[in-house]
């Protein structure tokens, strides 16, 4: 099978029975993938209200609530976020535990 599958786009998982599941390497990607919350600061630790937090490469994103905190939902382990807000240089950070 890996033989077969080899230069696609397409994975493949064994399942109970000798049942084969093809998957394409985005959708085992997001089969990996989590929820990250956190909080956005400047440098008195005061919260910045707003500031815009994306998934580098995609257009998912969220932006901070009146306590700087955020949640971004269904995001891959390897993850990069990029924090920006008026006013603040942007600042990137992985989502690695």
């Amino acid at each position: 099978m890996k033989q077969l599958l080899k230069g696609t786009n397409i994975t493949f998982q064994r399942k109970v029975d000798n049942v084969v599941v093809l998957l394409s390497k985005q959708q085992q990607a997001a089969k990996r993938s989590r929820s990250v919350s956190g909080k956005v600061v400047d440098e008195k630790g005061e919260a910045i209200i707003g500031a815009s937090i994306i998934v580098k490469g995609s257009s998912i994103g969220t932006s901070t609530d009146v306590d700087g905190n955020f949640t971004i939902n269904n995001i891959s382990d390897n993850a990069l976020l990029v924090v920006s807000s008026i006013g603040y240089k942007k600042d990137r950070g992985s989502c690695h535990e």
